[in-house]
């Protein structure tokens, strides 16, 4: 596995939370959770519509 330059320390001292699971095995594990979970939400063939004009008001002429 290629490394990174990832950091969790600050994690770890503002949360006092550290992994239970190494990163490749928790990415396994995500994998397979969304493979899941994506085969049981129906599938999303357009966005719905929205007018972005009133999303900020004043970005768009």
């Amino acid at each position: 596995m290629q490394e990174t330059a990832a950091d969790i320390d600050d994690t770890v001292r503002v949360f006092n939370w550290t992994p239970k699971v190494g990163i490749e095995q928790g990415i396994t594990l995500f994998v397979d959770w969304f493979r899941e979970y994506r085969a049981t939400v129906p599938a999303m063939t357009s966005m719905p519509e929205f007018d972005v004009s009133k999303l900020v008001p004043g970005l768009i002429g």
